[in-house]
């Protein structure tokens, strides 16, 4: 009790703080606002179906129980409970529970508890992704939102949100066993289009149920006449026992007998066929054959609208007129003055032909020895053309040589070539899905160095066998001025694996290098990484996304080290990891293409003793002093990188004439439109379907000559990608069409040029659009999914661009 109110508590252990439902809080106040005043917490809690409820405030009550009164702090919400006594009332009080006996000890007291007959709630959520073919109805899989047992019998019921998200699925109320968690749920797609639920999404609710006996009808209740009726019907000619028999039958299963003012259910959603045997009707109906999905509807081209198109034309309708007021080829003082399209016609005036006074063309094949007409088609009609031979099902999206191979079985026109490979060059389902013909390559770009852990690379590769140390990745560490290598085998790729590493490993035996160059790898962009290279004051860079060649040198290295290890390890492969010592001894104790030299001459100042130089006995020689052998050592280490630094200005140079002679794609402004090249593989779809190319991006700004500040339209987030992931983006046609949806009949209507009587009109849906190839809205370039704005992290600010 709370003053003089009654209000029934629910002791839960699994609520950290104690409730009171808002109806009781303002029942409390009535009267007397200033007795409970409430303090803002804005806290929210989560129900155990997944319900989030707000708080309103925080108040101090007292409750008293018998003669006991407990001052306790609450939370004012909206709960399905009168109250709630959590842990903090049971920590508070120090009170005990005794489940068997139900009663509850608070300071030597004992109250009694009473038993919740509430019924639960649940959320159910799919085990796995799942998809619905349309017009179908499937049984899946769902996983209660609940751990432990709290009912056995359910039944599910579909939530709101299923249907706002996606409003062409329904779900049936199910009586379901909730036995381990595991629940059946169907599901019925009703639209004309598959579709794909993903794992974990919420799509019911499951309540509990009580199974109650069914109660003996009672003697006295009337039979409904039509029942009646068929019991007297039906008991002609039986006897008494029989007459009870058929008596109990009916009234055991009256229920599934249509009432007289009943009406028989049927769902438009789905269709319903009459099935009948074959053999007792003579056509085929929709249960005999495949349903079919769509159809294609071509509007043909009739006589009339070729001609009427062609005398639109201005250069057609010169070469029609004089066709027919010259019976001979006129001179070229009569074709001087037009265009140079009518010039060409001019040229070929043995080839032309008029039928009808449609202006044809004839061909000669070289492959059938055959001679064909060709229509040729004014400018009103190549849109049309080239749509159907290109971006139609059977056009294919294929290239140039077999597009105009394909327009030529039936239409030509001057200039067919360049046109549809200007058409193809700007079909944005071609540009995001085909690769160019030649990839763009930007020149190459040497990194200047000139002494010892100026510059350190580092990459991580694998993953390889677990050893019996638990390693399964290799962590590499390179110099770039004396190429020497550092190679750790490490469990993970964790960002503190791989810093603990970098600090007590690398840094702790040699030095702190001045710039550190990595790839965009969560290790290495970890917030802990950044704070080791802040503390030691490492310039840290990166590469740019897709583009590991800017770290060739650790990425070479990998390669190296995995030969090496590969040529004496066994067929288990489980000690790789002992080999990898080895590798780097033969490493460090050869000469190096671009120094010249040996890592070790240049880290050390000396070549190291391996079994080979142990072979034979060196010269004698009389031993230097320390001051000598430190001198002469400090000098040998200059003389060295001093050849180095020539030796490596040289190799570069050779390099990069070799890179540069493969250099293609022309440079980009700002504001030219690009495509961008993003091989990002996405999980359950196939890599082989999927489109990469992504645009179109606008340059923003030129950073160098390999990389570009890019922005896609419409969004505010700018990105920085290197030259070679970029192809020029071709607008296409303002009025370019595309095919509504996968067409799976063949064509029913070839194109006509006989007049139009094969012909048919084109039918309209509902919402008055033409229903077949073409849509009436113009395409638009294809774009990233939509998805939240991410902006770039703040440890990019000092981002370095190569």
């Amino acid at each position: 009790m709370i003053d003089r109110d009654n209000v029934r508590f629910l002791v839960d252990t699994g609520s950290t703080i104690s409730l009171l439902h808002l109806e009781m809080y303002s029942s409390l106040t009535e009267g007397n606002p200033g007795l409970y005043t409430l303090s803002e917490n804005n806290l929210q809690f989560e129900t155990v179906s997944g319900e989030v409820i707000n708080s309103l405030g925080t108040t101090t009550v007292d409750i008293k129980v018998g003669i006991h009164v407990f001052t306790q702090q609450v939370v004012i919400a909206d709960i399905p409970q009168s109250g709630i006594l959590g842990v903090d009332f049971l920590d508070k009080f120090g009170a005990q529970m005794d489940f068997q006996k139900k009663i509850i000890q608070i300071d030597g007291n004992a109250f009694h508890l009473s038993s919740d007959t509430r019924k639960f709630c649940c959320k159910v959520s799919l085990s796995k992704d799942t998809y619905i073919p349309p017009n179908s109805e499937i049984i899946t899989t769902g996983k209660i939102r609940f751990r432990g047992d709290w009912f056995l019998e359910g039944q599910i019921e579909p939530l709101s949100s299923l249907l706002r998200q996606n409003f062409s699925v329904l779900m049936a109320r199910t009586l379901v066993n909730t036995v381990g968690n595991r629940v059946p749920i169907r599901l019925m797609n009703i639209s004309d289009e598959p579709c794909t639920i993903p794992m974990g999404m919420g799509v019911g609710l499951v309540h509990t149920v009580q199974i109650c006996q069914q109660l003996n009808r009672s003697s006295n209740t009337p039979r409904d006449p039509l029942l009646q009726s068929l019991l007297e019907e039906a008991c002609v000619d039986l006897d008494d026992e029989q007459k009870t028999t058929v008596e109990k039958l009916l009234d055991k299963y009256s229920d599934i007998f249509l009432h007289k003012d009943g009406k028989l259910g049927r769902t438009d959603i789905l269709q319903h066929f009459e099935y009948r045997p074959g053999l007792h009707h003579q056509n085929a109906d929709a249960l005999s054959r495949y349903p079919k999905v769509s159809s294609i509807q071509i509007q043909g081209f009739t006589t009339q609208e070729v001609l009427k198109a062609q005398r639109a034309d201005s250069d057609l309708i010169f070469v029609i007129d004089m066709l027919k007021s010259h019976v001979e080829k006129p001179p070229f003082s009569h074709v001087s003055g037009q265009s140079s399209v009518v010039k060409t016609y001019w040229n070929m005036w043995e080839q032309l032909e008029l039928v009808d006074d449609v202006l044809y063309r004839k061909w000669f094949r070289l492959e059938t020895d055959e001679i064909s007409c060709l229509v040729v088609a004014p400018k009103e009609m190549r849109q049309k053309i080239l749509t159907l031979a290109h971006d139609d099902l059977s056009g294919g999206h294929l290239g140039i040589t077999k597009t105009v191979q394909k327009v030529r079985q039936q239409f030509y026109w001057v200039n067919l070539h360049s046109d549809v490979a200007d058409w193809i060059k700007s079909c944005p389902i071609c540009c995001a899905r085909k690769n160019p013909p030649r990839k763009n390559r930007a020149e190459m770009e040497n990194i200047k160095v000139g002494e010892p852990l100026e510059r350190v690379g580092m990459d991580i590769t694998g993953p390889f066998p677990i050893t019996k140390f638990k390693n399964r990745y290799v962590l590499v560490l390179m110099d770039y001025i004396t190429k020497w290598v550092e190679a750790y085998p490490i469990p993970d790729m964790g960002s503190y694996t791989v810093a603990r590493y970098f600090c007590k490993e690398f840094i702790s035996r040699f030095d702190v290098p001045r710039i550190f160059l990595s790839d965009q790898g969560p290790c290495f962009e970890a917030r802990l990484f950044q704070q080791l290279c802040d503390l030691f004051g490492i310039h840290k860079t990166r590469t740019s996304s897709y583009h590991p060649m800017k770290d060739g040198l650790v990425e070479k290295m990998n390669h190296t080290l995995k030969n090496d290890i590969a040529s004496y390890i066994d067929e288990g492969q489980t000690h790789w990891d002992e080999w990898l010592p080895f590798a780097l001894m033969a490493i460090h104790s050869s000469v190096q293409e671009t120094t010249g030299m040996t890592p070790n001459k240049l880290m050390f100042g000396r070549e190291i003793n391996i079994p080979l130089t142990l072979l034979h006995e060196p010269l004698p020689s009389t031993p230097p002093s320390h001051i000598e052998y430190i001198g002469k050592l400090q000098d040998n280490i200059n003389k060295a990188y001093d050849i180095v630094r020539g030796h490596m200005r040289t190799q570069q140079k050779r390099q990069k004439v070799n890179y540069d002679m493969k250099q293609s794609g022309k440079p980009y402004k700002e504001n030219d439109l690009v495509w961008l090249f993003t091989p990002h593989k996405k999980k359950g779809l196939s890599p082989k379907l999927q489109k990469f190319w992504v645009g179109p991006y606008c340059i923003v700004k030129k950073l160098s000559d390999a990389n570009y500040m890019i922005q896609l339209e419409g969004s505010l987030a700018k990105r920085i990608v290197h030259f070679n992931r970029l192809k020029v983006y071709v607008t296409p046609h303002p009025e370019r069409t595309l095919v509504k949806k996968p067409i799976i009949t063949p064509p029913q209507i070839p194109i006509s040029l006989d007049g139009g009587s094969e012909t048919e009109d084109m039918s309209t849906d509902e919402s008055g659009n033409e229903e077949g190839v073409f849509d009436q809205q113009p395409q638009t370039p294809p774009s990233i999914p939509d998805r939240r704005r991410r902006l770039p992290p703040r440890r990019f600010r000092d981002y370095v661009f190569y």
